[in-house]
């Protein structure tokens, strides 16, 4: 005779364990499937009767959101949903506490990369803006040189006044890399109001 038993996988196990335990918090708060899935679309977390129906066999997966919000309907915190260590092996247990760990891991992660690039950005439209504001200010020294004259600069304790030559900053900032457009304007824009 030939095995037909399927086997079940860590995963199967646990949402299996979790529906039971929202099927009984469920039947021991008098709700019924359909009163828990409109409550739950009352919070904000779109769910129909026969959603909670697979839930609680273990057929659907649920998002961390869904549980959230169903200990909130249930009136549990949300890890009560969540099976004891004993009812899943022990090796089990610490497969999915590692696969949470994980996907902690890398959505924090993500969102630090999400952040960097973000503030790889900010860094490269402020560098165009210091780019910006140093031609100006190149220019602008220029003609006042032209003007006045460099003996009179000097007269007056400017002639030390150039950013380039002087400030090494300036140039490791990325001050003197090519730039045009509107950030040109807007900081002419700011110089003249």
């Amino acid at each position: 005779m030939e095995n037909t038993l399927k086997s079940t996988s860590p995963s199967e196990l646990a949402e299996q364990a979790f529906g039971r335990r929202v099927r009984a918090l469920r039947a021991a708060a008098g709700i019924t499937q359909a009163d828990l899935a409109d409550r739950m679309t009352h919070l904000g977390v779109s769910m129909r009767q026969g959603m909670i129906a697979k839930l609680e066999r273990g057929a659907r997966p649920t998002s961390v959101g869904e549980i959230t919000v169903l200990a909130n309907v249930l009136g549990v915190p949300p890890s009560s949903l969540l099976v004891s260590e004993d009812a899943l092996p022990q090796d089990v247990a610490t497969v999915l506490d590692m696969r949470m760990d994980a996907i902690h891991a890398a959505a924090s992660l993500q969102e630090l990369i999400s952040q960097g690039q973000r503030i790889n950005e900010r860094i490269a439209l402020q560098r165009k803006v210091l780019q910006s504001s140093v031609r100006l200010f190149d220019k602008t020294l220029a003609i006042v040189t032209e003007n006045h004259g460099a003996k009179w600069l000097t007269t007056q304790g400017l002639d030390n006044i150039s950013l380039a030559a002087q400030n090494p900053l300036f140039v490791e900032l990325g001050a003197y890399g090519d730039s045009d457009g509107p950030v040109d304007e807007y900081v002419k824009s700011q110089l003249r109001a």
